[in-house]
């Protein structure tokens, strides 16, 4: 059965309700690194309403990889040129399209093999 994109969106979920769908942080250097990048990041741009950092949360790229559950979220990405503001997660539907425009991945022995294979195969469909 082949569904227009009007049915489509019928039955997707409302996208401002859809949340990060991310494991916690693997350790609790993980959890440092990531505060680093992040705190120095807003401290740099303490000025500035136009970015938006995500911090181990779910970008979901394509309603279809939002339906097949093929979706996985980076430790860290940065999307300039938005509105800065609390989102649950990163819909790129809903933020006009808008990709990030830089992803980072903490690598540690545990997921170096999904950070570098898994991860980087689903971000790059």
């Amino acid at each position: 059965m082949v569904l227009t994109p009007q049915q489509l969106e019928a039955i997707m979920p409302d996208a401002s309700q859809l949340l990060s769908d991310e494991p916690e942080m693997e350790s609790s250097l993980h959890y440092a690194q990531l505060l680093i990048l992040v705190t120095c990041l807003e401290w740099l741009w303490r000025e500035r309403n136009d970015y938006f950092i995500g911090a181990n949360l779910t970008i979901y790229f394509s309603r279809q990889q939002l339906r097949n559950r093929d979706f996985r979220g980076p430790d860290f990405f940065l999307v300039k040129q938005t509105q800065k503001h609390h989102r649950n997660s990163w819909v790129v539907w809903e933020e006009d399209g808008k990709y990030p425009n830089l992803i980072i991945e903490l690598l540690s022995n545990s997921t170096a093999d999904t950070d570098r294979n898994l991860k980087k195969k689903a971000v790059s469909r």
